[in-house]
Parts: structure tokens; sequence; C-alpha cells
């Protein structure tokens, strides 16, 4: 047990080192984070390969190494390519989580399947090793070739360039970056057919790997039933391309996985003509109902809304709701944006937001690495020493399903709460329009409460993660094993809700330097790594073999194996909810001020 959590901490441990990752993202991009990772994993497979043919001497160490390498390149490509497309699609996050944050998650899932499929039979390990090599290379280079921020983010090396500017130039690049950042938060460019097809694909992909993995943990299939169906594996990731064809997708795309949100209907006013041009004035204009509404009105064209009223609303001042009918704001109301940190790292690092995030962090990454990489070890003690290969395949494939539905569930509420927050105060800010124009008396609606309805983040919802993973690990010590698929099934919901809260808030909260926050949150799951899962964990299990011996004298047979690093790990995440209350009262109040 002690070389096994040895090898699983030195990967944790160096998964969560991307501080470094961080650092050379703000200052020179995502493209050469992604080179650093492609030749991270690549060494680390080609290490492995050596070890299998003996050319390296395997051991504990070199195959810790191994699994480091491999582990220290997909931190940094989760930095590279998450956090890059979070500024690409600024107004599409919770499609980007569903989508490359589950993804990401289905990747060991997917290895073990073509493992099975394509190497399995005969065990061929080296070729595996090979085929994973090639794998990452091609993909990774490809990445770096083609991922870029948007202009309207600039690294510290842009920054650097642009002082040495004149002031002709200067200004130049302020002009590119504010119509880049209208550009990339206007939701008519979105092309929402690309990103439905991107989430229908990840829902197939999802369930053929799930009942995949299960199906083969209790059915012997044949060696080529098992290569077709890992070919038919390899399809679902490549249908993901379907992203980015280079043809518009057909009107079967054109869905809402949410409906249309929609304000008071005293505050509607939706143009269909052309937009309008020359000098515009505000002025007050009634519904056939008698009510008042504020409207920007052209001298010069007068537009006809879709009851016949005049309106100078511009169509091409797209709400930001991102709804496929969006209300217009008038002209003259400026709407802005939810406010962030804008201080750099340096500063904030001297906050307590950001050691709330660290504390709840410290405690979630730890409850996972010693839960979810200890499965095997808790499942067999809890099982009196009996080790079950197909329920504890089952329960490792729970796990995995249950982390990628946790992120599902996140991404969902982001998509709802950011739309639902957009026509809220795109409401608000049609309503003050109003009472600068004296239209206040003449409304009929009571816009207080909206004030207060528009706050909502997806934040909020952070203190239910530690909170669910408190139950499933006082559960674990007193359920039955037949319990157990249920509970671990829990405990990936509760981690990948988790890690997409807490990857969305960083970006909501920083505006400046956000890789290194995100990677210094990061960093709570190396010493938790080593505290919890290798000192903590690894010593106790091994002091309890001598006490409780399984009949193969190497695994634990009694709860009491691992009954104790749950019960710290228990209080561990009721710190993590006080820590996460913190950031939802503080950031609450922020928002409230708005």
């Amino acid at each position: 047990q002690s070389d096994m959590t040895t090898i699983t901490t030195v990967g944790s441990l160096l998964y969560a080192f991307t501080f470094p990752a961080g650092v050379l993202f703000d200052f020179a991009g995502p493209q050469y984070v992604l080179g650093v990772a492609t030749a991270l994993s690549c060494l680390g497979f080609i290490m492995l390969a050596l070890i299998f043919q003996d050319v390296i001497s395997p051991s504990v160490y070199s195959v810790a190494a191994a699994n480091g390498l491999t582990n220290w390149g997909a931190g940094f490509t989760d930095c590279g390519s998450l956090m890059t497309n979070l500024f690409n699609l600024p107004i599409s996050r919770g499609e980007i989580m569903i989508i490359q944050k589950t993804f990401f998650g289905l990747g060991s899932t997917f290895l073990s399947l073509c493992f099975d499929g394509f190497f399995g039979a005969t065990d061929n390990y080296i070729g595996y090793a090979a085929f994973v090599c090639v794998l990452i290379f091609v993909t990774g280079s490809l990445g770096a070739a083609v991922t870029r921020l948007p202009k309207y983010k600039r690294t510290t090396r842009d920054l650097k360039r642009i002082a040495g500017l004149g002031p002709v130039e200067r200004e130049q690049e302020r002009l590119v970056e504010e119509r880049t950042f209208e550009l990339f938060h206007n939701p008519r460019l979105v092309d929402r057919r690309r990103l439905n097809a991107g989430v229908l694909c990840l829902f197939v992909t999802l369930v053929f790997f799930s009942l995949f993995s299960i199906i083969k943990a209790y059915v012997s299939i044949a060696s080529g039933v098992l290569t077709g169906l890992t070919v038919l594996a390899c399809l679902c990731l490549l249908s993901f391309f379907v992203m980015v064809a280079p043809f518009d997708l057909p009107a079967f795309f054109d869905f809402a996985f949410l409906p249309d949100l929609h304000p008071p209907e005293e505050l509607e006013d939706k143009p269909s003509g052309k937009g309008a041009s020359g000098p515009q004035r505000s002025a007050l204009k009634s519904n056939n109902d008698g009510r008042t509404v504020v409207v920007m009105v052209d001298d010069n064209v007068q537009e006809e809304t879709n009851d016949g009223r005049t309106s100078a609303f511009l169509p091409q001042r797209a709400s930001i709701a991102g709804n496929s009918s969006p209300i217009s704001i008038p002209q003259a109301v400026a709407p802005s944006t939810i406010p962030s940190i804008s201080t750099g790292f340096g500063t904030n690092i001297l906050q307590p937001i950001i050691w709330c995030f660290w504390v709840s962090g410290f405690a979630m990454f730890g409850a996972n690495t010693v839960i979810i990489q200890n499965l095997s070890q808790i499942f067999t003690a809890a099982n009196g020493g009996v080790y079950d290969k197909s329920l504890n395949s089952l329960i490792v494939a729970l796990s995995g399903i249950g982390s990628a539905c946790g992120r599902i569930l996140i991404g969902f509420a982001e998509m709802y709460l950011h739309r639902r927050n957009a026509i809220l105060r795109e409401a608000q800010l049609v309503h003050q329009a109003q009472l600068g124009d004296g239209a206040g008396a003449a409304s009929t609606v009571d816009m207080t409460p909206i004030y207060h309805r528009w706050d909502s983040s997806v934040v909020f919802l952070m203190p239910l993660c530690p909170a669910t993973m408190v139950v499933c690990a006082l559960l674990l010590v007193f359920c039955p094993v037949d319990a157990f698929p249920v509970l671990f099934f829990v405990c990936g919901v509760a981690m990948g809700g988790f890690l997409a809260t807490f990857a969305l808030g960083i970006r909501e909260i920083f505006s400046v330097d956000v890789a290194k926050h995100y990677n210094f949150v990061s960093s709570a799951g190396m010493l938790s790594s080593v505290l919890l899962n290798r000192i903590m964990f690894g010593m106790w299990y091994d002091r309890e073999v001598e006490n409780h011996p399984a009949p193969d004298g190497v695994t634990c047979s009694s709860s009491a194996c691992f009954s104790g690093p749950l019960y710290v790990l228990s209080g561990l995440n009721l710190m993590a909810i006080g820590s996460s209350f913190l950031i939802v009262y503080r950031w609450r109040n922020v928002r409230r001020t708005f």
C-alpha cells in the first residue's frame, strides 16, 4: 500500500503543481503552456515505455516519476485550454464548462477503453504507451498551434510591447481591445448551433462510455467485439470536430437547452426593422394599454415594432442574456458588466477571499484524492478483505460518471443564472431610464425586488459541494458495501460540482492574473496529497493491516482501516463549508453594490 500511495501521491502532487503554468499563461499566453504540457506528457509515456522494456530499471521511483510527468502535463493542459476558452466565449461559460471540463474528465475512461480494446488481449503495455504518446503529441501540437487569447485579454508580454509604442499606436491598440471586447460579448455573434452540437456529442459520449465501462465489468466480451466498440469510442471523440466544421450546421442543432427568459411585460420592447442611424433622443411612448416606456427616437429614421408602435431601439444592441429573441436596451443607457477584483495576484494573495478558496480546495482535493484514488482499498476493507472485481469496476465507473454529472449540473446552472441575471439587469436599466426621464410615476411595475434578484451567481452553490462530501464520508464508514456504488457516485457529483464552481468562480471574481489565481488555489491539492493521502491515509492503512489483516495478508479487512481518515476528511470539509460561505458572503456583497 505504501508503494501504491507513493505513486499516486507523486501524480497528484505534480498535477496540482501548476502555478508555473499560470505564470507562463499570464506572461506569454496559452500556446506556450500547451506546448510545455505536450512535452511533459509525451516524456512521461516515453519513460513508461522504457520502463516496460527494462531500459530504465523498474522501481517505485521510476514509475512514480513517469506517472508524475504525465499528470503534470495534464495539469498544464487544463490551465492552458480551460481558461482560454472561458475568455474566448465569455458569455457561454456554462456550455464551456459542460463540454470541456466534462470532456477532460472522460480522458481516463477513454484511455482504459483503448487499452482493453487494442492492447489488452496481449497485455502490450509498450504499444499502449507509444499509442498514447503519439496521440498526445498530435493533439497537443495542434492545440498549441491554434489556441490564442482574444485581443481584449492582454498578456504581460503584450502590455510591455504596447508600452513601448507611440501614442497613436497605443490608441489603436486600445480601440482594438474595445472592439474585440464588444465582439466577444455580443450573443448574436455566438454560433449556438456549434455549442449545441458539442453538448449533444458530450451526452452521447458520456452515455456510451458509461455503458461500455459497466457492461465490460460484468460481461465477458469477445476480443473482436471489444475492438469494434473501442473504435466506436474513438469515433465519439472525433465527433466533437463537428464544432469546427467549415460549413454551417443544419437547423437540427438549432434548439435551446433552456427556455428563453423574458423581463416583466411592462418593460418589453422588441424591434423588427433594420438598424437606425442619425441623431437620437429619448422619448416616452405609450403602449396600447396606456403604460409608458422609454424609447430612443431617431429623428431621421423611424422603425415599426411588432405591434405597430414607433421605436428606435437599435437591433444591433444585443441582449446580454443570450436569448434567441433578446430584448433591447435604450441607446442612452450603458449596460455595465459584473464587477470583478481588478488588482493583481501579488495584492490579492493578502486578501481573505483567495485563501478561502484555498482552504476549500485543500479539503475537497484531499477528499477526492483519499476517497477516489484509494477506492479499491476502501471497498476491499469494507467487504471483509474480499475483492469483488465486478462491483469494484462498477464503483469506479459510477464515480467517474458522478464527476461528469456534477460538472454538467453546474454548467447548466451557470447557463440559467447568466441569462436570468442579464434579463433582470436589462429590466433594471430600462426602469432607471424611465425614472431619469420622469416616467417612474407612470410605470406600473415595482422594480425594487429586481435590484436584489439579479445578483445570483454559480459561486453561491459552492458550499453544497463540501457539505455533500461530509455526508458521504460519514456514510461510507457506517453503510454496508451494497450502498457504496451510490455513495461513490454522489462523491463524484460533489467533486465534479466543486471543480466546476471553483473554475467559474475564479474566472468571475478575478479579472487580472486569472491563471495565477486559478493555479494557486490548485496548489492546495499538492499539500493535501502529501498530508492527507501519503502520510495520513497510507500510514493509517498500513498500521491497521497489522491489526485487521485480510486472508491474503496484504489488504485490510475492517472498516477501521479507513474510518479514521474519513473522520478527518469530514472535519476538514466542515471547515470548507465555512470558508465557502465566506466566499459567498463577500462576493454577494460586492455584486449587490453594483
